[in-house]
């Protein structure tokens, strides 16, 4: 990725975050193809290991039911409920910073 060579604007830094974003949603979205590979070709090794190797393998397998895997609609959810997150809690810490302006200048 491209990175400014300015001074390093509030602009340019809200930008190249919301780039960092998309980046992350696109690797999130590489992972994932590479987990499935993966695991097709672990299955696929699965079957051909002697009895024994394959009992042995049966301890790594989860005992529980298999949460539901997230699609990419709802990774980019979630990436843009993190952003907004953090613009709210901006935000509110520039409230609070007006609030206690006000506070310390009615004081006087």
């Amino acid at each position: 990725p491209a990175s400014g060579s300015g001074a390093g604007a509030a602009g340019n830094e809200k930008m190249a975050g919301s780039e960092k974003m998309e980046l992350t949603l696109v690797q999130w979205m590489h992972l994932q193809d590479d987990v499935t590979r993966l695991k097709r070709r672990f299955e696929y090794l699965e079957r051909c290991v002697p009895p024994d190797v394959h009992k042995a393998l049966a301890y790594f397998e989860p005992q529980g039911p298999m949460p539901p895997a997230i699609t990419a609609e709802e990774a980019n959810n979630s990436v843009m409920l993190q952003r907004d997150l953090a613009q709210a809690k901006v935000a509110s810490e520039d409230a609070m910073r007006e609030v206690t302006n006000v506070s310390t200048a009615m004081r006087g």
